[in-house]
């Protein structure tokens, strides 16, 4: 009864340490467009338009985004169905609603969140750039930068998609924003998500090595 006990917990613990809480998910179709021409569909963010005639959101529609603010240039969302930038001879055709920050080198902060002790913060999202290939683009979180990423971008093939973590090792709660920098001229972000382990996986985690200790004990 006892081993019975001990492969139900044990099963229990394999299935929540791989649970996620997600603390963010964004693809912008929720995004409203002024039209659907290809080509020249874009929604600025913040209030500002990035060119002429284009329309924009307010600070308050951008922050229902999940989007905070940005440090550098501006931020917009293109349309569907868009060859977002030409790099040289040849672009990417965007597929659906990505964010693009328009600007050389530019930050934009996703969100403010708090990370507890000893949790790992996972951060995914595909990505496309223009201009340069050796760049080294970053995600941050409360300032801490994550491993830089570089995308393939003088000859694009398609959106790559970069996963990055964070561990809290400070030994108490950290709170900050999750912000993505990008050192490569023009940059296009889509399907961002961003998860912790749920609290009771590492209370299983707990419970679970303990009760196999006991098992071979016993």
């Amino acid at each position: 009864m006892k081993i019975t006990s001990t492969l139900a917990l044990t099963a229990l613990l394999v299935t929540g340490a791989n649970a996620q809480t997600v603390l963010y998910s964004q693809n912008f179709e929720s995004v409203t467009m002024a039209n659907t021409t290809p080509g020249s569909t874009s929604i600025g963010l913040f209030g500002v338009a990035s060119s002429a005639g284009e329309t924009s959101y307010t600070n308050a529609q951008t922050a229902a985004l999940g989007i905070a603010g940005v440090s550098a240039g501006n931020v917009t969302v293109k349309g569907a169905a868009e060859t977002v930038w030409n790099a040289g001879t040849s672009g990417v055709t965007t597929n659906s609603k990505v964010l693009a920050i328009n600007t050389t080198v530019g930050t934009v902060n996703f969100l403010n969140l708090s990370l507890a002790a000893g949790h790992t913060l996972t951060v995914k999202f595909d990505t496309w750039g223009v201009f340069s290939d050796n760049d080294a683009n970053t995600v941050s979180f409360a300032g801490n930068a994550m491993p830089t990423f570089l995308i393939n971008q003088k000859n694009p093939v398609g959106m790559t998609t970069i996963t990055r973590t964070f561990t809290n090792t400070t030994g108490s709660s950290m709170f900050g924003a999750l912000a993505v920098t990008s050192n490569a001229g023009n940059m296009v972000l889509d399907n961002i998500l961003v998860t912790v382990p749920e609290p009771s996986a590492a209370l299983l985690g707990a419970f679970g090595a303990l009760a196999l200790l006991r098992r071979r004990r016993a």
